[in-house]
């Protein structure tokens, strides 16, 4: 039976924690034919208590991974014969580093434990605090402390330790706390900041788009909307509300189907239900897959093109009033494709933009000539 080994790096605070106890708790309820299964009493008994902890509003937040924690789960798809016996599908070893890989000077036993384990790792899981990436999005001043930090040792250190990491093999970046950021800002508005700002991550993203690799942002809640306040000091006040969790399968699905290889395949290891939650993640934010190439400039090149051969075939001598345009609209849509791929938000707004001004200046010329030509 194939074992998946996960990594997953986050800095002190992002969420690792909460995100593994609240993971297990849903994945090992048995409610939607696959489930989770670990045979080490002693780590499902700490994850329920974390997971009892979270819950429990009298209770503080757990205190996050100080050491390494390898936990190696079951997953089992549900007989829905009469035959009892439910199908052993994988095992997934979970390796959680502590955020002092990170944030801090780290353990040379930590370190030399993540370089041995990396190369035979089959995806790494990148936890980005959602809680810092409201303050960037809210446009605090970029010298603040905490953005500093976030900015220029959370996520470079973290992209520094992804690029050890093979390039062909899967990275999926975590946003935690999503509840804090649902309804104020989208995830493209999200993207768009990080590669901007952090160029560590548009490198780590752009090495593996090239490679064909997937690399994703996958936004996720351990806790569900409602459960917690953001307070104005910056800590989070549990409401007493019950956790209704949002994505925590997302990353898990994700992992089996890029080592299957093939999506119609990947039915022998998720059933119908677990699929949905796929699809209906990859409706609500197409996004998400970082080395997916926005369409609108392939349309607007196709039009100039076409507009091109129309004036000079059809209107001929008439051609100089909107053949130019049509130029002027391919080479900005030519140049658009680079930094679509790159995800530049100043690259595909303005070449979108002029692509798309340029072709009108010569559309409306050429409607002009046509009704000329057909009334005349």
């Amino acid at each position: 039976m194939k074992n998946y080994k996960i990594i997953t790096l986050g800095p002190s605070g992002a969420g690792k924690t909460v995100f593994l106890a609240s993971l297990f708790k849903k994945l090992a309820a048995n409610q939607e034919g696959a489930f989770l299964k670990t045979f080490d009493d002693q780590q499902r008994i700490k994850l329920n208590q974390i997971y009892a902890k979270i819950i429990d509003p009298d209770q503080n937040w757990p205190s996050g991974t100080r050491d390494i924690t390898q936990i190696t789960f079951t997953c089992y798809v549900k007989n829905l014969d009469l035959n009892p016996q439910n199908f052993q599908v994988c095992d997934l070893t979970y390796i959680d580093y502590s955020g002092g890989l990170i944030t801090d000077k780290s353990d040379e036993e930590d370190v030399f434990d993540f370089q041995e384990n990396v190369p035979n790792a089959d995806a790494v899981l990148a936890i980005i605090d959602g809680l810092k990436l409201l303050k960037l999005m809210q446009g605090e001043n970029l010298n603040n402390e905490t953005i500093t930090k976030f900015l220029h040792i959370d996520l470079t250190n973290m992209m520094q330790l992804i690029n050890q990491y093979q390039t062909d093999k899967p990275v999926n970046f975590i946003i935690s706390k999503w509840d804090l950021l649902e309804g104020r800002y989208n995830l493209s508005q999200i993207r768009e900041r990080l590669l901007e700002k952090v160029p560590e991550f548009e490198n780590v993203v752009n090495f593996r788009v090239s490679a064909g690799c997937p690399v994703r942002l996958i936004p996720v809640s351990s806790i569900g909307m409602d459960f917690a306040t953001l307070e104005p000091d910056g800590s989070m006040t549990k409401t007493g509300a019950i956790p209704k969790p949002l994505y925590l399968e997302i990353p898990i699905a994700y992992l089996l189907i890029d080592k299957v290889g093939d999506r119609e395949k990947a039915h022998n290891h998720l059933v119908v239900s677990f699929k949905k939650h796929l699809k209906d993640f990859e409706k609500k934010f197409p996004e998400a897959n970082l080395a997916k190439i926005p369409t609108p400039i392939c349309l607007i090149l196709t039009q100039a093109i076409l507009l091109i051969l129309v004036c000079s075939l059809v209107f001929q001598g008439w051609s100089i009033l909107c053949l130019p345009f049509g130029i002027v609209a391919i080479v900005y849509a030519a140049k658009a494709k680079a930094p679509l791929k790159l995800g530049s938000k100043l690259g595909r707004k303005q070449a979108s933009k002029n692509a798309k001004k340029w072709f009108l200046f010569g559309f409306i010329p050429a409607a002009i000539i046509a009704m000329i030509i057909r009334f005349s």
